[in-house]
């Protein structure tokens, strides 16, 4: 019996052979041979058992993954889930008590007590669709491998707050174990292992120059502990984000249908580099059919963190206890080092809260195109949401190369409901002097540095694409000629007599007027020949024209100028 306790792993690597040539300069080789199928299929008499904890909010979800299959069975062959999942209250009983299957929706701590009504898995299935998801029973069999979800049981006291520890006992798996997973499809898979593995590692042999089978980015589903609801449409939660230019924490949703907020923001944990034991993942096919592939050279000795440090390693459940292995550990690879990110928040007019990450990668590993392993596509389904277009498409991760201030990356927002938006900076990591980040607008031709304060605005229900971007400079420094014309041009809305009033300064011959809305779309427009004009004064009746945000264009002798206008009745 080996019994893994506490963060202690069973790391297994490829075999390796010394030989001599007789060249007293290759005195001596070392060739690694990978396993071979004959050793695969040894029968093991033993056991390896290995904690893990997951949520014990009987409401939540974790995906799991389990590090092992039947004692005396082949290697990697099936299991059920009751045959390798027990009771870790007691983790030195013999034998470790067993889990309780039990109909209905809800588990109950004790005994240990799990409601299999929420054990599902989704193997190769059409991508992000709900009902593709395949419910089993804990005497189901399931590959090696592949990931399946499962509530908690309702603890809310050990080993740790908000956490239920189960113990996976049986032969340890090793070697290679795949998945199969065709164009269009989604996979929930996990780490198949008694050890963590390594994200960036699995990311490339499963890339282009490996497998080719993954889109390059993986997603680890964060059920927020307040969640108290099995109703679907009340769940609060998101899936965080890993790819080779760091990770990202989920998405906080809106207001659910019942009234129900999520507090402290945003989901509480950002991937590390490191997958550890019996976590469970979403993998979305790449450019072809293909093997999802686990092997041991992704294998590495890397404990549980709760600091979302890049090179970390967490679980996804919910841990407000804490304990001591939840101590930031020190690591060897400072390669995330080398990458400067820029975190930003978005807020929708219905409270949603979307994080979204621009990496910044040398070397030349990612353009302002689409890169695999570094461009993470966004594929949660919000009303209102904000995303950076690549391609014309939207992502929640961007890669791109090395930071260069004069370039500026453009977003996507979907709007469907009207209302007031924010963009908030929320971090800047890894760059050697401070740098200022703006959203610019380009129809208002304005830039609203983020630094320390949000960028707000009120806008109507529509998608808006290309017109805001992140940049980083606003131009030389010196006052633009749109600038000096707005110094001599007064422009508001008269909600009295809903007439927009402007007043000139100065003598400027004002040219054209025209209303745009916030599509960059002209609703109206008055020329100097139709434009009431008394004393420098002009007053457009508007009350005719629906109310919301617009922006009016100034056309005049020195030059342009845009002012953004709220008509409301």
């Amino acid at each position: 019996i080996i019994d893994l306790i506490g963060e202690s792993q069973l790391v297994q690597k490829r075999y390796g052979t010394y030989f001599d040539d007789g060249n007293p300069g290759n005195d001596p080789d070392f060739i690694t041979n990978q396993v071979n199928d004959s050793q695969l299929e040894e029968l093991s008499i033993g056991r390896l058992e290995r904690d893990q904890q997951g949520t014990g909010n009987k409401f939540n979800y974790n995906y799991w993954a389990a590090p092992v299959t039947i004692q005396g069975q082949p290697n990697n062959s099936p299991y059920t889930i009751n045959s390798v999942l027990r009771d870790g209250k007691f983790t030195n009983a013999f034998p470790l008590p067993t889990v309780n299957w039990i109909g209905g929706y809800n588990g109950s701590p004790s005994p240990l007590s799990l409601a299999r009504f929420w054990l599902y898995t989704y193997g190769n299935k059409v991508a992000n669709t709900y009902l593709q998801w395949d419910p089993i029973t804990e005497n189901t069999p399931v590959n090696v491998g592949l990931g399946y979800t499962m509530k908690g049981s309702g603890s809310v006291t050990a080993p740790a707050a908000g956490t239920q520890n189960y113990v996976f006992t049986g032969k340890p798996n090793n070697a290679n174990i795949t998945i199969p997973i065709s164009t269009g499809r989604d996979a929930l898979v996990g780490n198949p292992y008694s050890s963590a593995i390594d994200a960036h590692a699995f990311i490339n042999q499963n890339g282009p120059s490996g497998t080719n089978s993954i889109n390059g980015s993986l997603y680890f589903w964060d059920h927020y502990q307040q969640s108290a609801t099995h109703i679907l449409a009340s769940y609060e939660g998101g899936y965080a984000v890993r790819n080779l230019g760091g990770g990202l924490n989920a998405v906080t949703p809106p207001v659910t249908v019942d009234g129900y907020v999520v507090l402290g923001g945003t989901g509480s944990k950002i991937p590390g580099r490191y997958v550890p034991v019996a976590q469970g993942f979403f993998v979305t096919s790449g450019g072809s059919d293909g093997l999802v592939t686990f092997n041991n050279s992704q294998r590495v000795f890397q404990i549980e963190t709760n600091d979302n440090t890049p090179n970390g390693s967490s679980f996804f459940r919910y841990n407000d206890g804490g304990s001591s292995k939840d101590k930031p550990q020190q690591s060897n690879n400072s390669s995330e080092d080398n990458i400067k990110r820029i975190r930003i928040k978005f807020k929708t007019p219905d409270g949603a809260l979307r994080p979204l990450l621009l990496a910044f990668v040398p070397n030349g590993l990612a353009t302002d195109g689409v890169d695999y392993g570094y461009d993470a596509p966004n594929y949660d389904a919000f009303p209102n949401d904000l995303s950076w277009l690549v391609n014309n498409k939207p992502y929640v991760i961007q890669g791109v190369g090395d930071f260069d201030k004069t370039k500026q990356y453009p977003l996507s927002m979907l709007l469907t409901k009207n209302g007031n938006v924010e963009i908030e900076l929320t971090d800047l990591e890894n760059f050697d002097t401070p740098i200022n980040v703006y959203v610019y607008d380009a129809l208002l031709g304005t830039y609203t540095k983020i630094n320390q304060s949000k960028f707000q605005m009120s806008l109507d229900a529509n998608n808006y694409s290309n017109r805001f971007f992140i940049a980083f400079k606003q131009g030389n420094g010196t006052l633009s000629v749109e600038d000096k014309v707005a110094q001599n041009i007064i422009v508001n809305y008269l909600s009295s007599t809903n007439e927009i009033y402007i007043k000139t300064i100065n003598s400027i011959d004002i040219r054209q007027v025209y209303l745009i809305n916030m599509l960059g779309q002209t609703i109206k427009s008055w020329n100097a020949t139709n434009l009431p004009l008394t004393n420098d004064e002009i007053r457009i009746p508007v009350s005719k024209i629906s109310e919301g945000n617009y922006i009016l264009k100034v056309e005049t002798s020195m030059g342009t100028v845009n002012k953004k206008v709220i008509i409301k009745f």
